[in-house]
């Protein structure tokens, strides 16, 4: 049979079906799934697009799946998925582009094998469904439709954490944080996630201390402390509980701290060799102190992104000054430990 074959739709009234779905559903998932499954276990680019395409149709907003549905169409689709998982990259990859599109408990066992794979493409892609799984939770739970248990979704979270403190490569880190950066707008997930991003970055912190910082890094960085401050704008600063204020005040406090270590132990370069790094540092660090103000409803302007920017030893100085003041701040007024950053 050919790729572009047609393959029998499921009927409406199934996929929007309220009611848990019986035996006779589930086989007439198995059926619908049987030709895309063997697509997406082959290595033709050309049919795995289409296999995967056809498999989350019937879970894209555009079908409206019911929370039954979608339930036991992860029954049995996860089974398959999992074999997958032992197969070779792309195999494993387009598994859990799936897995996180299914969103639920099921498919969470795909994802944290995902995340102990040897390969960092395939531990990339559990975590972008990591992310995937926890903005299609938000929706769920907004609407009172979500397939995945509460419980479930924090130990999500706390793997992602684990991910922050254990991984090696950049990009999964990056999109780690990003992930734990969506749960942040969720009231339920809030506290745990910014407790992970901030304990993780204080492990990268002490892992990086004194050290150049990669680029990617960096990025990460600047990324996570302006989605971390725009998703907590929406509950206002006299609305974060102390925990999360602590949490986010620290991961601002660690983002400047790590700087100062690389700005004492001088491996930013002065001068035009130095010039592209520090632009990076800069946003970094700006967007740092742009959280750490915030949820200190701070107005005194630190300029640390401005002194890292000048690239002379006099600036250095400078921000050598202002970042350790802008963590005593963040140690006085959003509680973070004062034990730390030794």
């Amino acid at each position: 049979m050919g790729a572009s074959a047609q393959v029998q739709d499921l009927p409406a009234g199934l996929v929007q079906q309220a009611s848990q779905i019986d035996a006779g559903g589930e086989a007439q998932i198995r059926e619908y799934l049987k030709q895309p499954l063997e697509m997406l276990g082959g290595d033709d680019p050309e049919k795995l697009r289409i296999g995967r395409g056809r498999i989350l149709e019937m879970v894209g907003p555009q079908r409206s799946p019911s929370v039954p549905f979608r339930l036991a169409y992860s029954r049995v689709l996860t089974t398959e998925l999992d074999k997958l998982m032992g197969e070779g990259e792309m195999a494993q990859i387009n598994a859990l582009v799936v897995a996180g599109e299914l969103a639920t408990d099921g498919a969470m066992e795909l994802l944290e094998k995902g995340r102990k794979s040897a390969t960092a493409s395939v531990r990339f892609q559990a975590a972008a469904g990591a992310e995937r799984t926890i903005t299609l939770y938000n929706q769920g739970v907004a609407v009172n439709a979500a397939a995945l248990a509460e419980g479930t979704t924090l130990s999500l979270l706390r793997a992602l954490g684990e991910t922050l403190k254990t991984e090696a490569d950049a990009l999964v880190l990056d999109k780690s944080m990003a992930a734990l950066a969506a749960a942040v707008q969720n009231a339920r997930l809030r506290e745990e996630a910014v407790k992970q991003l901030d304990e993780g970055l204080l492990a990268l912190g002490e892992k990086y201390k004194g050290k150049a910082v990669p680029v990617e890094l960096l990025q990460a960085f600047g990324r996570v402390s302006s989605d971390l401050r725009q998703a907590l704008l929406s509950v206002g600063a006299g609305g974060l509980t102390q925990n999360v204020q602590a949490g986010a005040g620290g991961i601002a406090a660690t983002i400047a701290w790590m700087t100062n270590t690389s700005i004492k132990a001088k491996v930013i370069a002065v001068g035009a060799g130095g010039e592209t790094i520090r632009q990076h540092v800069g946003a970094a660090v700006g967007a740092a102190e742009s959280l750490g103000n915030f949820v200190t409803q701070n107005a005194q302007a630190f300029d640390l992104s401005a002194k890292i920017r000048r690239g002379d030893n006099a600036g250095d100085a400078e921000f050598l000054d202002a970042s350790q003041r802008f963590v005593g701040l963040m140690q006085s007024k959003a509680r973070v430990a004062a034990t730390r950053y030794k």
